[in-house]
């Protein structure tokens, strides 16, 4: 005993043992006069010498206090951060004078200056901007999620569709954004929930993404370094169909490696569509009815190659890889009637349709950091597009069994896309400022070859977008300006033209008080026809009508007024908003009476409006996500007037709602709505019917899931033309490999390494138009 005392005295004189030291202190914020406690701040110490290594982390109590106990000696970088506020760095040295040290350290935050347009609405957990509302989860909800995903479904705004699992937003479009970048759900699954440190919701995007209707950004925390990965997996019982994803991705230090592949698809049998057809040749009525039994299915291969090399806080280099694919197959079998004139004709009908995309795309990006709170991006996009589509079409009298019809089309296009922006931001104490030009030019090659055609087809398209974006906020009022010019040049074989068009938005914000506030939106943007509007080639529907796009067409412009109304507080979620549009040379399809046949081709009406009120929001009684239900709709009015036409209006109503009970790891939803007829052009559509179960159990990173989808019912769509079109047409189409359609869905995901910060690009731009005729 008396040795092992000394030796462990000799030891104590050569090498000291580590003293116990404690880091601990106060976080206060600047608000207005006032210096407040801050709950719920997050402090990390990270090692000084390589800030990818998080040593120790915590958040503060309720009276602003942290404390930190055995920690070595050594420099630390200190990261203070709380929604709201400039996150504070600085490095401190941590070191040992006695055998217990006790090291403070107190700090005060200030306000962000990006978010100084939003006010706090619900406690410390949603704050309401001019544009945006920006959510910190609740930490049961942390807890019950399987990945990110997950928690968008909690927003009042956003459901995840029962079943393509995609995320879909209560006003149409959206777009997902990972901290800037425009992402897709495989991408939020790769992120844990306890990564997720806030989730912005811009009902009214920036200047940037004006084409989408709402935009949803999920800001992460430090994500774990080392390896990550998952599979998803979802499939019928009965029938084809499917949606699986996998993905894989590695940190290494700057270096990211990521690969993620998702499969949808589809392979029905039982598709009964009743077609009827009525329009006057020779001044003599002419019925066509036609029941067809339509098998179709369809694969969509989507593959994202990506590399990304960063330096925290300074810069961001990526590089993705996209060789997407889709296939898509339909074969018909059609009993018709057609009556002419007192005769009826019988015939028997034998359609194939099918074909295939190849779109393959290259994106290289850089953000770079400035000096004095200033940003610089650039992205590059090249994008082709290879399409082939293969028609067959013969239809045989039922009496001798002759041909009476037999067309054939073949469609080749090749499309080279470059889309190129760059973008500059600066934060200043008032708010923040963007500036941006986006270049967008492609060259277009088709061929088409058919019973009425044979046509090479060539055109390009030039768009040089300029815009600024300036958001703040004085006192209770918000305001947000956007400034945006584009000069758009088209060329075809029949037609060249250019023009100038100006997109301003403008919006004025008014918190009444923490629950209430009014928005008064102006906006003016334009729309160009798509590829296959423009083209003349010539498509063969049915006897006697043809389809061919319209090389003449305008670009059009719409105005938009909105003024909005929300209520928010833990127990009610309400948007309601009085919605005026007013669009000049609105892009419309019609069927037109020519000398020889009928045309359905595209055109620009003298006038369009829509008046209406539309609303979404969501209902909790508990004032929890215990349960919940959404609700969203409209109740608007349509107003069209052309040549061809005349004057036309149509009210349109339709209703979305869910209602969703989640206990512990279970979470049970169910989806319906009432559906109305929607104009589109000539045609009145009627919106898809919605009956569906989800029943879900998670537990740690696997998940399960059941759905009874299309309740009692199969899909139905339904179209029908207007009263005043020159061709009548009714379409009924039902797919019953999906009434009471049982599915199954399995998911996992796992990671493992050490924390290393991640950041995102802050643009992404891509091409959607092959020019496909579907």
């Amino acid at each position: 005993m008396r040795i092992f005392t000394l030796i462990l005295a000799l030891l104590s004189v050569c090498f000291p043992l580590s003293a116990q030291i404690e880091v601990s202190g106060k976080i206060t914020a600047q608000e207005a006069d006032n210096i407040v406690e801050l709950p719920f701040a997050a402090v990390v110490l990270k090692n000084a010498k390589d800030t990818t290594k998080i040593e120790f982390s915590t958040i503060t109590d309720l009276k602003g206090n942290y404390s930190f106990e055995n920690v070595p000696a050594n420099a630390y970088l200190l990261v203070i951060s709380h929604l709201g506020y400039d996150t504070l760095s600085e490095v401190i040295e941590v070191y040992a004078s006695d055998s217990k040290t006790v090291l403070e350290f107190n700090y005060t935050l200030t306000a962000d200056a990006t978010l100084l347009d939003e006010v706090r609405i619900t406690a410390a957990s949603v704050y309401k901007g001019i544009d945006k509302t920006t959510y910190r989860m609740a930490a049961a909800d942390l807890k019950n999620a399987r990945f990110s995903m997950d928690l968008l479904e909690t927003l009042p705004s956003l459901s995840i569709d029962p079943v393509t699992k995609k995320i879909v937003s209560a006003q149409g479009s959206v777009l997902i954004l990972i901290d800037g970048i425009a992402s897709s759900e495989i991408d939020l699954k790769a992120i844990p929930p306890n990564k997720v440190d806030r989730i912005e919701y811009y009902d009214i995007p920036p200047a940037r993404y004006l084409a989408y209707s709402a935009v949803v950004n999920v800001v992460t925390k430090d994500l774990d370094a080392g390896f990550s990965a998952g599979v998803s997996l979802h499939h019928a019982f009965t029938t084809g169909f499917g949606d699986d994803d996998i993905f894989i991705k590695l940190i290494r230090g700057r270096q990211q490696f990521s690969l993620d592949y998702t499969l949808s698809y589809r392979d029905y049998s039982k598709v009964k569509d009743v077609v009827k057809y009525s329009y006057l040749i020779d001044d003599k009525p002419l019925n066509r009815n036609e029941n067809t039994d339509r098998p179709f299915g369809y694969n969509d291969h989507y593959i994202n190659l990506k590399y990304v090399n960063q330096l925290q806080d300074n810069y961001i280099f990526q590089a993705k890889f996209s060789p997407n694919m889709d296939f898509y197959h339909s074969k018909y079998r059609s009993e018709i009637e057609i009556l002419t004139d007192g005769t009826e004709t019988y015939r028997t009908g034998n359609k194939t349709d099918k074909g295939n995309t190849f779109n393959p795309s290259l994106n290289l990006y850089l953000w770079k950091q400035l000096k004095h709170r200033q940003a610089i991006t650039i992205d590059l996009l090249g994008n082709i597009f290879k399409v082939n589509q293969n028609v067959t079409n013969q239809e045989y009298n039922k009496t001798d069994n002759l041909l009476e019809l037999d067309d054939r089309m073949e469609l080749e296009n090749s499309k080279k896309t470059f889309i190129g922006e760059l973008a500059y931001e600066k934060t200043i104490n008032t708010g923040k400022l963007t500036f941006g030009n986006r270049l967008e030019t492609y060259r277009m090659d088709s061929k088409v070859n058919n019973s009425f055609d044979n046509t090479d087809y060539n055109s390009s398209y030039f768009s040089d977008y300029f815009y600024a974006d300036y958001t703040g906020r004085i006192n209770r009022f918000m305001y947000r300006a956007t400034l945006g010019l584009t000069y758009k040049q088209n060329k075809n074989p029949v037609n060249e033209y250019s023009s100038w068009i100006f997109r301003p938005l403008f919006l004025l914000g008014y918190n009444i008080n923490q629950k209430h506030s009014l928005r008064l939106v102006y906006s003016q943007s334009s729309q160009e026809p798509s590829i296959s509007e423009q083209s003349d080639n010539v498509v063969f529907v049915t006897d006697n009508i043809l389809m061919r796009g319209n090389p003449h067409l305008k670009n059009s412009l719409n105005q938009t007024v909105r003024l909005n109304w929300r209520f928010a507080d833990k127990w009610l979620d309400l948007n309601l908003s009085l919605v005026g549009i007013s669009t000049k040379n609105n892009i419309a399809s019609y069927y037109v009476k020519t000398d020889d046949f009928y045309l359905f081709t595209s055109q620009n009406d003298k006038e369009y409006k829509v008046l209406g009120l539309s609303y979404f929001g969501a209902v909790r009684p508990f004032g929890t996500n215990l349960l919940t239900l959404k609700l969203s709709g409209q109740t608007s009015k349509y107003f069209v007037t052309n040549d061809i036409i005349g004057n036309f209006e149509h009210w349109y109503t339709p209703l979305r709602y869910e209602l969703a009970l989640r206990v512990g790891n279970f979470v049970a939803s169910y989806y319906g709505s009432i559906a109305s007829k929607y104009l589109s052009g000539t045609y009145l559509g009627k919106d898809e019917n919605v009956s569906s179960i989800v029943v879900r159990y998670t537990r740690n990173n696997f998940s399960v899931w059941g759905g009874w989808l299309w309740m009692f019912n199969p899909s139905q769509y339904n179209t029908e033309t207007i009263p005043a079109s020159v061709v009548q047409y009714f379409s009924d189409r039902r797919i019953y490999d999906n009434k009471n359609m049982f599915t199954l869905g399995l998911s996992y995901t796992f990671n493992r390494g050490k924390e290393y910060s991640e950041q995102q690009k802050l643009i992404d731009n891509r091409d959607t138009d092959s020019g496909l005729f579907r």
